[in-house]
This record gives C-alpha cells, sequence and structure tokens, in this order.
C-alpha cells in the first residue's frame, strides 16, 4: 500500500517521494537490528546491576511469601 502511495506521489512530486522513501528506509534500518547487530551490541554495566536487583526483590518476595505459608 505505501509502496502504491509513493508511485502515485512520484507523478506529481518526485522529490517529495524520494524524500519520503529515504526517510522510511532510514528508520527501518535504525529500528530492526539484524540478530548478528543486537548479539554484538554489549549491555551497560548499569543495566545488568539493575536486572539483578530486580531479580533478588522477586526472590525475597517469593522466600517471605512462602515463610508466611508455612507459619500459618
Amino acid at each position: 500500500m505505501m509502496k502504491g502511495i509513493l508511485a502515485a506521489t512520484s507523478n506529481f512530486a518526485p522529490g517529495l517521494s524520494t524524500m519520503v522513501s529515504e526517510g522510511i528506509e532510514k528508520q527501518k534500518l535504525a529500528l530492526f537490528k539484524t540478530q548478528e547487530e543486537l548479539d554484538a551490541k554489549e549491555e551497560p554495566l548499569i543495566k545488568i546491576i539493575w536486572d539483578w536487583c530486580i531479580f533478588a526483590m522477586i526472590l525475597y518476595f517469593v522466600v517471605t511469601f512462602f515463610n508466611a505459608l508455612v507459619r500459618n
């Protein structure tokens, strides 16, 4: 559908059509990474620490929940 709209636009505004199609391609490259690009990207240390903190809080909740069940 988008290609049809760009083809129709290219008849009366070829400059606009090329700008829009180039913009769409740039956005596709920016938004949709390949698996190799995702694997090569290293996670920041703060994200790793934050993930471990969240994991520890959930684990603490589960342990205290089961302790409360056992006591009652």
